[in-house]
């Protein structure tokens, strides 16, 4: 099955990147020039540093194709390139160039051309398999990769994925309205399902020139489909605020107890806005639990009196809240 899934996919995405497309008329045929000594043509438009997997051959100076449609990319340095994709006749090369080093026969070239959404006709669908790469373990390296309860890595790890296994990615997050760099995965057993941060995905190699734009635009995260939307901001407003005030290690825990598992340790966040909705008791020693606003996880952290670990913005509004004993 996911053989089967990902070779289809395989198949379309050669199909959409060597297909001319018919849309310009005899008379509105678009040729392009060679501005600079040698230009590479590509597979795929993107151009990522010693980027050789994508190279397909070279034009040079002087030489003439034919521009049969044209796509922007933000490239390595965030500056926007124009790739197009080019036959050139007398080599029999076809694939893309950059656009930025070559000379248009008419100054209109862009108005009679299809602009190419490669990216929209190789959106995701639901359920596409893809490898976890080795070199990129969530945990530093090792041999597996940290899988979270919510699309943000300040939420609990509820498990882990080997190194190169096989998952099904089935979509994104959206978190006070920001899309998240997480995608949600079910390891194949389907006893494991949660998210994993978009760069420990590994895609086939013509879709590589997404990696440029993934943290302008969301990239390739952008044409999964949103199934987790959340505004966090929103749902807690009526309830007090407090900032963390920690200058060591402060433990966000499952459960009003030293002995608690710890959800996430927050080490350099002085400021954090949190919602504060219950402590264990109103006397001066307790543990509030809290949600973090710019991700919606929740948990136990130690609220001591003299507001070492917690500044509330309305200091009586402690002595109000409601006690909550799990």
């Amino acid at each position: 099955m996911f053989s089967y899934r990902f070779g289809m996919l395989l198949l379309i995405g050669a199909l959409l990147l060597t297909m001319v497309p018919a849309h310009a008329q005899e008379n509105e045929v678009v040729t392009a020039t060679v501005a600079v000594p040698t230009l590479n043509v590509r597979n795929a438009p993107n151009a990522w540093p010693n980027d050789a997997d994508t190279l397909i051959g070279q034009l040079h100076a002087g030489d003439v194709v034919t521009v049969h449609q044209y796509e922007q990319v933000d490239g390595w340095n965030w500056e926007e390139l124009t790739w197009v994709y080019v036959t050139h006749d007398a080599s029999g090369l076809t694939g893309w160039v950059a656009g930025n080093y070559m000379t248009f026969s008419r100054p209109d070239w862009r108005a009679i051309l299809p602009h190419a959404d490669t990216w929209a006709a190789l959106a995701y669908e639901v359920g596409m398999q893809f490898p976890i790469p080795f070199e990129s373990a969530a945990n530093g390296g090792g041999s597996s990769t940290h899988v979270h309860a919510l699309p943000t890595g300040d939420s609990e790890v509820i498990g882990s994925i080997p190194n190169n296994a096989p998952i099904w990615v089935h979509g994104s997050g959206r978190i006070n309205g920001k899309l998240m760099m997480y995608v949600y995965v079910e390891y194949p057993d389907g006893n494991l399902k949660g998210w994993i941060h978009s760069y420990l995905v590994q895609f086939p190699i013509f879709f590589l020139s997404f990696y440029q734009r993934i943290w302008r635009s969301g990239g390739w995260v952008a044409a999964l489909p949103v199934i987790y939307d959340r505004d966090v901001e929103s749902e807690f407003t009526d309830y007090p605020q407090a900032v963390l005030n920690n200058n060591a290690p402060l433990h966000l825990r499952s459960a009003p107890s030293l002995d608690a598992p710890i959800i996430n340790a927050f080490y350099y966040e002085q400021g954090l806005e949190v919602a504060v909705q219950a402590r264990t008791t109103h006397d001066f020693e307790g543990w509030a639990y809290i949600t973090i606003l710019r991700s919606g996880v929740t948990g136990w952290i130690y609220d001591p009196a003299d507001n070492s670990f917690l500044l509330y913005e309305d200091p009586s509004a402690r002595n109000n809240l409601p006690i909550l004993q799990p």
